[in-house]
């Protein structure tokens, strides 16, 4: 009787550590399956959600992935936020491009706003800090065995987009296709104009008036050339920039697709910083026009 008491106790303990286990080993990735009901073709095309972490060094970037439920791999497209934002602004297009058959990476850089999910403090952000996040992103990227690692994308909004920029212009290779929203090379002569020095920088600011940052947001790109670095980046580009835009003017843009040697930039009218309603199907639309070019 002790016996068989015995043996359902350790049972019951085994049971027990198992579900601690697997609750320890799955709390970081939630699976949400979603249908699409295409009525012209009568075809059900279904996708899953995950969310996802990186890591990059001792920090630890937060991600959330779209991706077809497909047994083909399938090309990827990788999402950058703009400064202060997260990944839920690159949402409304994972939606649309992942039932095309892309899968989408939307990830929070480290300390990149008040709301991200990732760690680290905005204090401790700068545009280097998030080049090294989207590298340590691309390299886990390509690990994934549902990827077709020959087209990976790389699409930036803002500051997401300069960012974006200078990682595909050191990593051309690894990249199929760039996709740049009003790219904010206007942080440069910002901060020059701002402090004319190194040493006018302060040790914090309320950068823009909507995120506190360090000096080192300043210092690090101070002596930067942005415009310089993308050179390197010979493939097809996809610019596009609202006419309307008060936080980076167009000319910033114009100025930038005369530097790449293959690149388009297309203008929307009466936007500004952000696409929505009609603008933001015409830039999904041309979004859709770039990719089946570069896969052709």
């Amino acid at each position: 009787m002790n016996k068989r008491i015995t043996i359902s106790i350790i049972t019951i303990l085994i049971i027990i550590v198992i579900i601690i286990w697997y609750t320890f080993t799955t709390k970081n990735k939630t699976i949400r399956y979603y249908s699409n009901e295409n009525n012209e073709q009568q075809e059900k095309e279904s996708y899953m959600v995950e969310d996802v972490y990186i890591n990059n060094g001792d920090n630890k970037i937060y991600g959330m992935l779209y991706r077809p439920n497909t047994e083909e791999k399938a090309p990827i497209i990788i999402y950058s936020h703009g400064l202060g934002g997260n990944y839920s602004y690159g949402m409304d297009y994972a939606e649309e491009l992942v039932k095309k058959g892309y899968a989408i990476y939307l990830f929070d850089f480290c300390g990149g706003s008040a709301t991200s999910k990732s760690t680290g403090e905005t204090t401790e952000m700068s545009v280097l800090t998030e080049m090294s996040d989207l590298e340590a992103v691309l390299k886990e990227v390509k690990t994934w065995d549902f990827v077709d690692k020959i087209k990976i994308t790389l699409f930036g909004t803002s500051q997401g987009g300069l960012v974006s920029s200078q990682v595909a212009a050191s990593h051309e290779q690894e990249i199929h296709g760039l996709i740049l929203f009003y790219p904010a090379f206007v942080i440069s002569d910002d901060i020059h104009s701002k402090y004319p020095t190194k040493e006018d920088i302060p040790e914090k600011e309320n950068y823009m008036g909507w995120i506190e940052v360090s000096s080192k947001y300043m210092l690090d790109i101070y002596d930067m050339d942005f415009y310089k670095e993308v050179e390197n980046y010979k493939k097809e580009v996809l610019i596009i920039h609202g006419d309307q835009d008060s936080i980076v003017d167009l000319k910033y843009s114009k100025q930038l697709n005369d530097i790449y040697q293959n690149s388009e930039l297309k203008i929307i009218e009466d936007a500004g910083h952000g696409f929505y309603g009609n603008s933001f199907q015409e830039s999904l639309n041309y979004i859709l026009e770039y990719l089946e070019k570069i896969e052709s």
